[in-house]
């Protein structure tokens, strides 16, 4: 069966000189299946909040975007600007990490819960104002925000981080989207909160059927909430597989590292393993192996060659020298 999203040999690039454009993205694969929750990790500047606006043609005007992004069959990158418009927050809807700059500080909630309905419900399109209340109250019942008609009457300041973002959620839900790309949406919050917002990401996966790409630095989230999880680095996916597998049995040197780098409980005032060096410029990548500069694992080859993506069964990794992975448990890292 085709995937809900299938992303192919997806490339980003910015600037009109093609001789002097910055490439931020290396031709990525990334299927998401009907129902399920992805996690895409790397640290800052890996290319995971590009890779998804340039799907949804949301790159702006002077990036350069190839390859395929298929979403129930149809080419995301082919449809016209009112195509694409159509889709976004009906078929697909986003959400990002800071939910106070997301809404607008001038406007009622009421007038914004309003507009998402209105833009994105063609049922309630021209529903008279009682409907959108009512439908708007709904929504905002269905995220956990109490006492949700008189809440309908705040502005955003007078919202706390987490009603803010159960705000945003409940905008989203207006259109019944089949896919939610969550962009790093706890960030902005404390543990508790954050907490609370992954639980209902995962409830209303589990109510509404959507699937979810949920954008993350966070390897405690992917663990606490994904299904798959898709690795990035330097624009690149370098291992991808089911979560309990690649947390298990890491096949890439910066996957294993970022499992190192992470706080255990278990192993009481241990001190951390941090990944050496920084992540280069995309304007300055090493040759081969953008990751080879940093790991402990580097030869000649790595220096020689991109290293080809290879899968074994559903768990894949681009490294020369995957072959020689050892589960995390015999090197005292995540199990």
């Amino acid at each position: 069966m085709d995937a809900l999203l299938d992303i192919s040999d997806l490339r980003v690039a910015f600037g009109s000189d093609p001789a002097r454009a910055i490439r931020v993205v290396h031709g990525i694969d990334l299927r998401v299946e009907a129902g399920e929750i992805v996690g895409l990790v790397g640290e800052s500047g890996s290319g995971k909040s590009v890779s998804c606006l340039a799907a949804l043609q949301l790159a702006g005007a002077r990036a350069k975007v190839t390859g395929e992004a298929r979403f129930r069959g149809t080419s995301l990158l082919s449809l016209s600007e009112r195509e694409i418009a159509a889709l976004r927050g009906r078929a697909v809807a986003m959400i990002f990490q800071d939910p106070m700059s997301s809404l607008n500080p001038v406007k009622t909630l009421r007038a914004q819960m309003f507009e998402a309905i209105r833009l994105n419900n063609p049922a309630l399109a021209k529903a008279s104002r009682t409907a959108l209340e009512t439908e708007a109250a709904r929504l905002l019942e269905e995220v956990g925000i109490p006492e949700a008609k008189s809440r309908l009457s705040a502005y955003p300041h007078q919202l706390s981080g987490g009603m803010s973002q159960r705000a945003m959620i409940a905008m989203m839900l207006a259109g019944s989207p089949a896919l939610l790309i969550a962009d790093e949406p706890t960030t902005a919050l404390d543990v508790t909160i954050q907490a609370q917002i992954l639980r209902l990401l995962k409830r209303l996966r589990d109510a509404h059927g959507m699937s979810i790409i949920l954008i993350t630095h966070d390897l405690g989230v992917v663990a606490e909430t994904c299904d798959r999880v898709a690795v990035m680095y330097c624009g690149r996916i370098v291992e991808q597989g089911p979560v309990r597998t690649v947390f298990k049995a890491p096949a890439h040197p910066y996957t294993r590292g970022l499992l190192n780098s992470r706080p255990r409980p278990d192993l009481g005032s241990a001190r951390l393993t941090p990944i050496g060096g920084v992540v280069p410029s995309p304007r300055d990548l090493p040759p081969g192996c953008a990751f080879g500069p940093r790991c402990d694992r580097v030869s000649d080859t790595c220096h020689a060659a991109v290293p080809a993506f290879r899968m074994d069964g559903d768990h894949g990794a681009a490294c020369h020298h995957q072959d020689i992975a050892q589960p995390m448990a015999a090197m005292g890292g995540a199990s």
